[in-house]
C-alpha cells in the first residue's frame, strides 16, 4: 500500500510515538531523527531533548509525570517520540501513556521484522549486554517453551493494544525490508510528510556475528564482570563492535532447524493478524513466504564454539579473568591471507582487542586500527550483519 501520512485528520499539536519493538532498526531511526532535529524544528516538528531517544520522558509519564516537550512547557507544533522499550508495555501502561499525551493527539508507529530474523538478533543483543550467557539454541528453547511469549514477539497484538486505545486509523505498522535497509528512512519520511532524503543515521546498533557473539558470551560466563565491573565491560564491548569490521567469512546467527515449524507457525499467526488491520506498510505477502535460509541444520552454528572443529583456545576463554592474561599466539603473524585463518584465530584476536579496550595497557595488539586483524593481515571486506 502507498505510505499514508500519519498527520491526516490529526490536530496541529499531534504526537507520533514510535514504540519499537527492539532490534527493528530503532537505533538507526532514532539516530536519524536526532541528526535532523534542526531541520525538523524548521518544519514545525519537535524531536525533544538532546539524547538519542525519549526513554526518560516515557518513564516519567509512567511514574505519573506530565507530558512536556521542553523546559518551557508544551511544544506548539507536532512531536515525534521514540522508545523501543515501549514494546514491553502492558495495556494499562499503554493507556497511561495515551492519557498523559492525550488520546486525541496521539498516533503510534510500530516497526517490525520477520520472527526468523528478529529472534537471533534479540539473542545476540542480550549476549552483548551481558543479560544472558546461554547459546542461541538454549535461549530459544527456553523462550519458545516458556509460559508466555514476550509482548514484542506479537506485533499484531501490540497493534491491537494501541488500536483499542486510539482507533484503527491512528496506528501504523511498518514492515522492514531486509534487503533494502534504506527503505525504512524513505517510508518514515513519507509517513511524516518530510522532504525526501532528510533522514540519515550516524550510528546503528550493529548486530554481532556468530563468532563475535560467542566470544562475548564466553566473557559473560567468566568472572570478568564481577572483577572489572559490568559498566566497564559493556563500554568495552560497545567500542569493540563500533571499530571492528567483521571478516567476510563470519556468519550471522541463524535459528536452529528444529525451530522451523514453531517459528513459522508464529510468523503466520502474526501475518494473519495484520492482514485485517489498516495502515500496514510493506510487503505482507513477503512475510508470508517461508525462507529456509534463515535457519540452519548445521549444529556448529548453534552449539558452543569451544567444541568441535571451531575450537576457541582456552586462553581466550579465561583471558579477562586472569590477572595478567597472556595473549593467544596468532597463526597469521606472518601475514597470511585472512581468508585462510580459522574462526578460532579470529576469536582469539577478538579477545586480545577486547582486553586492550577494556583494560588500557594490557595488550599492545589491541591498538590495531579498525579493520586490522591478526598482525599485518588486513580486513578489506566485512560480512554485513543487520542492525537492530
Amino acid at each position: 500500500m502507498p505510505v499514508p501520512s500519519c498527520w491526516n485528520d490529526m490536530p496541529d499539536n499531534a504526537v507520533l510515538l514510535h514504540v519499537g519493538p527492539r532490534k527493528t532498526g530503532t537505533t538507526a531511526l532514532q539516530s536519524a531523527f536526532a541528526n535532523a532535529r534542526g531541520d525538523l524544528k524548521r518544519l514545525g516538528i519537535s524531536y525533544p531533548g538532546h539524547d538519542l531517544n525519549q526513554r526518560g520522558r516515557i518513564r516519567k509519564m509512567l511514574r505519573g509525570g506530565e507530558f512536556s516537550v521542553g523546559a518551557g512547557g508544551q511544544w506548539p507544533g507536532r512531536v515525534v517520540l521514540s522508545d523501543e522499550t515501549c514494546d514491553y508495555l502492558t495495556f494499562a501502561a499503554a493507556r497511561t501513556i495515551a492519557e498523559r499525551i492525550g488520546r486525541q493527539r496521539l498516533a503510534v508507529l510500530i516497526t517490525a521484522r520477520p520472527m526468523a530474523r528478529q529472534l537471533p538478533s534479540v539473542w545476540q543483543q542480550k549476549v552483548k549486554r551481558g543479560n544472558t550467557d546461554t547459546t542461541l539454541a538454549d535461549w530459544l528453547t527456553d523462550s519458545l517453551s516458556g509460559p508466555s511469549q514476550p509482548l514484542w514477539w506479537r506485533v499484531d497484538r501490540m497493534a491491537d493494544t494501541w488500536r483499542t486505545l486510539l482507533g484503527p486509523d491512528r496506528v501504523f505498522v511498518l514492515l522492514l525490508d531486509e534487503e533494502d535497509h534504506q527503505a525504512l528512512f524513505r517510508d518514515v519520511e513519507r509517513l511524516l510528510d518530510l522532504p525526501p532524503d532528510l533522514l540519515h543515521p550516524s550510528m546503528s546498533n550493529r548486530g554481532l556475528t556468530l563468532e563475535e557473539t560467542e566470544a562475548v558470551r564466553q566473557l559473560n560466563l567468566s568472572d570478568s564482570r564481577a572483577i572489572h565491573g559490568t559498566a566497564a565491560l559493556d563500554d568495552g564491548v560497545n567500542r569493540l563492535v563500533e571499530t571492528r569490521v567483521p571478516h567476510e567469512s563470519e556468519r550471522r546467527p541463524k535459528l536452529p532447524g528444529w525451530a522451523r515449524s514453531q517459528v513459522w507457525t508464529l510468523q503466520q499467526t502474526i501475518v494473519e493478524g495484520l492482514r485485517s488491520q489498516p495502515n500496514v506498510i510493506g510487503d505482507l505477502d513477503s512475510w508470508a513466504t517461508r525462507r529456509d535460509s534463515d535457519f540452519t541444520d548445521d549444529e556448529q552454528d548453534v552449539v558452543d564454539l569451544r567444541q568441535g572443529p571451531r575450537l576457541v583456545p582456552s586462553e581466550a576463554v579465561t583471558l579477562l579473568a586472569s590477572p595478567e592474561p597472556a595473549l593467544v599466539a596468532s597463526p597469521a603473524a606472518g601475514g597470511q591471507d585472512l581468508a585462510s585463518v580459522p574462526a578460532s584465530a579470529l576469536l582469539s584476536e577478538l579477545w586480545s582487542r577486547l582486553v586492550g579496550r577494556l583494560i588500557p595497557g594490557r595488550s599492545n595488539r589491541a591498538k590495531a586500527e579498525p579493520g586490522r586483524a591478526l598482525g599485518p593481515a588486513q580486513i578489506t571486506a566485512g560480512a554485513e550483519v543487520s542492525d537492530g
